[in-house]
């Protein structure tokens, strides 16, 4: 299984800018693409990781620990898809009950990097150094707007489109 393109940017994402929301929307957008019958778990895996992350930075530990569960336990089921993704599967684990255990136990956030293998690695990286985004950042914990992604995002086409949907319902009634 290659690495889709909307993968390849959740990496860039999660890595150089630590946007955890704009994770979240990249991966959605392209797990919706699929019809339903077809949409592929691992990517909800990776969604709840991200969204995960963005909890554990708010402090909002509940959050965090409820999205890590879900994660771990969809990727755990999805082994076979998320090493052929490029994700070294063991570490991948190790990596979120490392995560689980610090959140138990109080700790602050700290920025994680997902154990890519090579050549995932290496596209990451040159795919970085294109956009002159500097690989394997730390979060600004500073960064207000990073911090409250879902307070300061633009979500005029989501109210756009949902204004829409309603209109076309009430046509129909």
């Amino acid at each position: 299984m290659n690495s889709p393109n909307a993968f390849i940017k959740f990496l860039l994402e999660f890595h150089c800018t630590r946007d955890y929301f704009e994770c979240h929307e990249i991966l959605e957008e392209y797990w919706k693409e699929e019809p339903s019958n077809r949409r592929n778990p691992v990517w909800v895996g990776f969604i709840q990781l991200a969204v995960s992350l963005y909890h554990y930075r708010r402090k909002n530990v509940k959050g965090a620990s409820r999205s890590l569960s879900k994660a771990k336990r969809i990727l755990m089921e999805q082994q076979m898809q998320v090493d052929a993704l490029g994700i070294h599967f063991n570490a991948l684990i190790e990596l979120i009950s490392r995560v689980e255990s610090r959140l138990e136990q109080g700790k602050d956030y700290e920025s994680i990097s997902l154990p890519l293998k090579k050549p995932l690695l290496d596209l990451c990286m040159q795919e970085s150094k294109e956009r002159k985004l500097t690989w394997i950042s730390q979060s600004d914990l500073n960064n207000y707007e990073l911090i409250n992604r879902h307070k300061t995002r633009d979500r005029s086409d989501v109210i756009k489109e949902r204004t829409k949907q309603l209109q076309l319902r009430h046509t129909k009634e």
